[in-house]
């Protein structure tokens, strides 16, 4: 009996062959990307819509990241 789901997922891992196992990671990679694409898109447009000051500090904190800074981060 496995005693997590991190067990698990190590032995579903673990028994495939390398080739396999690259392009599921891979898959996974890819599908972890479009999740958080998708939710934060969708948080942005939901909570910037009902609060301007939260829509400010989004805009700051993305201004920020485009420029490597933390410079207005802290705004959030």
């Amino acid at each position: 009996m496995r005693n997590s789901c991190c067990d698990g997922i190590i032995h579903f891992f673990r028994r495939r062959s390398g080739m396999r196992k690259a392009a599921e990671l891979k898959g996974l990679g890819l599908f972890a990307v479009l999740t958080v694409l998708v939710v934060g898109t969708w948080g942005t447009v939901v909570f910037a819509g009902g609060n301007p000051h939260v829509a400010e500090a989004i805009a700051h904190a993305e201004g920020a990241a485009k420029h490597g800074g933390m410079g207005h981060a802290d705004a959030l």
